[in-house]
């Protein structure tokens, strides 16, 4: 995610918000692109599968 992040900025993007760890794992961050649209990002494994 943090190389993401870099390159969006490289590119010219404005964060909206940071990089973060949010609680519930994973990392995440926003952006807008220089024309204005807004991105956001995120990884997260999720659950992991229970045997049945």
């Amino acid at each position: 995610m943090d190389e993401i992040h870099d390159r969006a900025v490289a590119a010219g993007a404005r964060i909206i918000q940071p990089l973060e760890n949010p609680d519930y794992g994973g990392r995440t961050f926003s952006c807008a692109d220089p024309e204005g649209n807004l991105w956001s990002f995120g990884s997260y494994r999720g659950e992991p599968v229970q045997p049945s």
